[in-house]
């Protein structure tokens, strides 16, 4: 039989639900989609500058960034939104988007509803060693494996006119 209730939980960065990815990102799962029978999830997020994913679609859910520290710019479709610390972005799902850190570091909240998404972070991540980001150099960005894994996920990879030339 399958939960459909959430149960209450009060759940606190620890090493035990962070990982780092990428060698340049610190992601602490506060809330999955197992949490909340599938509604949402919750993803503290603490990126460098140039940690930018490739432009993506979520057909499924939207994703919600609020921004704790730092600026980021949100390029959805043909439209550019700056956001800094305070400020609240809603990219719809199948809108296709990139969130770009444009300070030296950013904190954000990442929210998807409904939840799942995360799952993608879950598979990707190694155990973080602190609750910082990782080590400078500790590592570089596998596009490859991001939309292999990210596929398998649910996200989407448009051919973009230019990608690769």
């Amino acid at each position: 039989m399958t939960n459909t209730v959430v149960r209450p939980f009060c759940r606190a960065p620890e090493l035990e639900n962070s990982g780092w990815y990428q060698g340049h990102t610190l992601m602490t799962f506060l809330a999955t989609a197992q949490d909340t029978v599938g509604r949402l999830s919750l993803t503290e997020i603490t990126s460098r500058h140039g940690a930018d994913p490739p432009a993506h679609i979520h057909p499924d859910a939207e994703e919600c960034f609020y921004i704790l520290d730092g600026e980021m710019e949100f390029v959805i479709e043909d439209e550019r939104l700056a956001a800094g610390p305070g400020e609240f972005v809603v990219i719809p799902r199948g809108r296709l988007h990139q969130p770009i850190v444009k300070s030296a570091e950013a904190r954000t909240l990442v929210f998807f509803v409904p939840g799942g998404a995360e799952s993608y972070f879950q598979e990707m991540v190694e155990p973080a060693g602190a609750l910082t980001l990782p080590p400078e150099g500790s590592g570089q960005p596998d596009v490859q494996r991001v939309i292999e894994t990210a596929t398998r996920h649910g996200g989407v990879f448009p051919d973009l006119p230019g990608e690769g030339e």
